[in-house]
């Protein structure tokens, strides 16, 4: 079993090549994926929901990824943004990280991995209840 067992990733690249290396990475590492090449494929398939993660390519054939991402962001999905252009172009975007291309498929298995994790450990934080003895003063000796 792997560390994206039961995780869907969207994958959204224009390159077939690419875009299939990039599936191969994410099922060895269990996750389901789906594969698309257009922002408009994209748009319908995020906002039908169950997608986990997402890994973008900044520049599609049909337009900018911006407004995927900012639908992403609305629906509480993470994601990678991967292009060709330089990282300047690409600030302000909202992206757990960023990657220019060629990009190696298992560091953005591991980048997504660490992303889940991360987000894990945060919702997993927000929903514990304090227990009794943490609402206690520290003194210090």
């Amino acid at each position: 079993m792997g560390t994206l067992s039961g995780r869907t990733v969207l994958i959204v690249e224009d390159e077939p090549l690419i875009a299939i290396d990039l599936g191969q990475s994410f099922e060895d590492a269990g996750a389901s994926v789906t594969i698309v090449g257009c922002l408009g494929a994209a748009m319908v398939t995020a906002s039908a929901g169950g997608i986990s993660a997402a890994v973008v390519d900044r520049v599609l054939p049909d337009g900018n990824s911006s407004s995927l991402l900012r639908l992403l962001t609305e629906l509480g999905v993470p994601y990678i943004v991967v292009s060709g252009y330089s990282g300047s172009k690409c600030e302000g975007i909202g992206a757990a990280a960023y990657f220019s291309k060629p990009a190696d498929p298992n560091r953005l298995v591991r980048a997504v991995e660490e992303m889940l994790c991360a987000l894990s450990v945060s919702a997993n934080a927000s929903r514990a209840k304090p227990d009794r003895d943490a609402r206690l003063p520290v003194i210090a000796a």
